[in-house]
């Protein structure tokens, strides 16, 4: 994600580009969000299967050995309280990448003329895109879709 906003933000802001290269700004929240929401979902996917570790197979496999369930890895882990500093890096450079280009297009009035109303669109869109990745992030839909979850959890307490 770094790579592809830098790149991006260099080409844009080249003195040797051309007036329609400094366009590729306009790209910079479409990186971000594409990445972030991969990350996000990566993140997602690690906590249910760490969950179904933590909480279905380390249980019996301390009881099995006879050995303390902290002593499990997902457990040990979890009761260390690791910090989750990189999801919210990964968030505030979703919202920071997004803000600053859609100002600096505001503020440029070539740019702003040419863009017309498809900036005000972006804007508006980029916005609602940006806050749902946030608001996913923070686990709103499994709040949203309980049922959902608890159906999956009835299929694993089968296995």
């Amino acid at each position: 994600m770094t790579i592809a906003l830098g790149a991006l933000v260099v080409v844009s802001f080249s003195s040797a580009s051309s007036p329609n290269l400094r366009l590729c700004i306009v790209a910079v929240p479409s990186v971000a969000l594409y990445f972030t929401t991969l990350i996000i979902y990566s993140y997602r996917v690690h906590t249910v299967l760490t969950t179904y570790l933590r909480e279905r197979i380390e249980p019996r496999l301390a009881e099995g050995y006879g050995i303390e369930l902290d002593l499990e890895l997902e457990n040990y882990y979890k009761n260390r309280e690791v910090p989750g500093i990189r999801r919210w890096f990964f968030l505030l450079t979703l919202w920071a990448a997004t803000v600053l280009s859609l100002l600096y297009l505001w503020f440029q009035a070539d740019l702003r003329a040419e863009l017309g109303a498809a900036l005000f669109i972006m804007t508006v869109l980029y916005g609602l895109l940006v806050i749902t990745v946030t608001f996913w992030d923070l686990n709103v839909p499994n709040r949203l879709w309980g049922k959902a979850r608890k159906d999956n959890e009835g299929l694993a307490s089968r296995t």
